[in-house]
Formats: structure tokens, C-alpha cells, sequence
């Protein structure tokens, strides 16, 4: 029996995750998976030794308060698969948690793919040295980056965003804001601060008061937020509370695409929602 270890360190990794295992089960039902994953990887039997949100932090801050944690797991995953190999270890995004991961399983002979590569073409183009030492293959989601990183000496194949093939463009805001019971004459803006608690606490003050500032304009508007899970709902609306009382902002816990959907303009932190409000047009 094939036993695959996967890594996914936030939300979008977790969609990301889940995509690729449906797709890998599809071809052999019978592979084990085990590492760390949110809802979604787990819903198709993937393992996770410890909840995903211990690796979900984000900024400098939240990171070293976190350090001797995030050290003390990845030492014990390592570990854990040194003792009990993997066919083949597999490590989504996050690169700073994962290719460690990566490089020592490699030497141990394990096989290793590094799905979402770094952004290398953007900056720090010298982290292309640790990524070779790190993978056997890197899985790209842009199509230029498999001959970009072929010229660093990288294997890597381009197979897209799964998002890509999930979210459909809208013509129109109509179904998403009958779906949500919206009215379909009003201006609506999406706010999403992000998934992470850390970029929540950074952007949701900021992101309340240009709410603020744009219903004084134009008092008509609704706001509508979406999280992904009660945690962090709740921080935002007791910021929400705290700022601005008279503020109505309606929250859901739904597909980001069905809330993009909805609204005229986003308000968004940086991230995969940025591609799912390409995606839904």
C-alpha cells in the first residue's frame, strides 16, 4: 500500500491538498495519507498529527512566539518518517516549514515534490539552491515557472491552479446574492482580511474603518466578510463591536468564490483569494 506524507500549512494549502489528494485517490484507491492538513484533506482520510493552525502564522512577531513549537513539530514529523519512511513526501507552499522537511527526507533517499513554488522569480532568486537540494520535483502553478526554474537546474512540471478549474467566471451577481438572500440593487463590498489570525489582527481595524468611510459616502452600501472558521469570525466581529457598533457587516463562513461573487468590489489581504477574484471576474 502507497503511503504519501503531505504537508499543508494554511487554508490554501489545504484546497490545494485536498485537490491533489481526490486526484491521486482516483488513480489508486487505496494510498494512505498522513501529515498535516485542514478540513478538507482530512475529509479524505488524510492523517494530521497536529491541527493545521498551529503552522497558520503569519508575521514576524506571531512567528518567534511560535518558534520553539513550529521547531518541536517539524522535528518530530522528520523524525516520525525517518523511523517509518513515506513512499513519497509531498510539501505544499510554505516553503520555510516545508523544504527543511524536504532536504533531510531527500537525503534520507525519500522522494520529495514541493507543490506552489517560491516565488524565486519575483525575489531572492538565490533560494533556488535550497529548493534543488530540497526536491525531486517541484509541482508549478504558473505556466512560465516550469521553464523558469528548468533554467536554475530545477525539475518542475506545470499542472495549474486546482481553483482554476473549480470556480466558473459569473456573468452577473445574481445567483451568488440569491444564494445569500442579497438584494440585487444594492452596491456590496466583500471584505476579506484573510485566513490567518495573524493577518486578521493586522488588517481588520484598518479594513472596518474603510468600511466606515465608505457607507458615510454612500449610505446605501452593504458589507458582507467571510472566515473561515468560527475563531476567527468571532476576532472580527468583537473588532467589529469595539470600532464600529453601528457598522453592519454581514459575516458567513461559505466558498470564498460564492461571496466574491456577490459583491461589486473586494476588499482583500493578499493571497489565493486575489486569483478566486480573477477567477470569478
Amino acid at each position: 500500500m502507497l503511503k504519501i506524507a503531505i504537508i499543508a500549512a494554511e487554508p490554501s494549502g489545504d484546497i490545494l491538498g485536498a485537490n491533489l489528494i481526490a486526484a491521486l485517490l482516483k488513480k489508486q484507491p487505496d494510498i494512505q495519507f498522513e501529515g498535516i492538513g485542514g478540513k478538507n484533506m482530512m475529509a479524505l482520510g488524510c492523517h494530521s498529527f497536529v491541527e493545521m493552525d498551529k503552522l497558520s502564522i503569519m508575521g514576524l512577531i506571531e512567528v518567534l512566539k511560535h518558534l520553539p513549537e513550529l521547531l518541536k513539530i517539524r522535528h518530530n514529523l522528520i523524525q516520525h518518517w525517518l523511523k517509518n519512511p513515506p513512499d513519497l513526501f509531498i510539501g505544499i507552499d510554505a516553503p520555510d516549514f516545508n523544504l527543511k522537511v524536504e532536504t533531510v527526507l531527500k537525503k534520507a533517499t525519500i522522494p520529495t515534490v514541493h507543490y506552489v513554488s517560491p516565488t524565486l522569480w519575483a525575489w531572492r532568486e538565490g533560494r533556488s539552491k535550497k529548493l534543488k537540494a530540497a526536491t525531486d520535483l517541484v509541482l508549478a502553478i504558473f505556466p512560465f515557472e516550469e521553464k523558469y526554474l528548468a533554467n536554475l537546474g530545477i525539475n518542475a512540471r506545470y499542472i495549474g491552479h486546482s481553483l482554476a478549474d473549480e470556480i466558473e467566471q459569473q456573468e452577473s451577481v445574481t445567483p451568488a446574492r440569491k444564494k445569500l438572500n442579497l438584494s440585487q440593487d444594492i452596491e456590496i463590498i466583500a471584505i476579506l482580511s484573510g485566513s490567518r489570525m495573524g493577518e486578521l489582527k493586522r488588517h481588520s481595524g484598518i479594513f472596518i474603518e474603510t468600511a466606515q468611510r465608505l457607507q458615510q459616502k454612500n449610505p446605501k452600501r452593504q458589507f458582507i466578510a467571510n472566515f473561515v472558521n468560527q475563531k476567527t469570525q468571532d476576532f472580527f466581529q468583537q473588532q467589529l463591536k469595539q470600532q464600529a457598533p453601528d457598522l453592519i457587516i454581514h459575516c458567513y463562513q461559505l466558498e470564498t468564490s460564492v461571496i466574491l461573487g456577490a459583491a461589486n468590489v473586494a476588499l482583500v489581504a493578499s493571497g489565493t483569494v486575489t486569483l478566486e477574484g480573477l477567477l470569478v471576474g
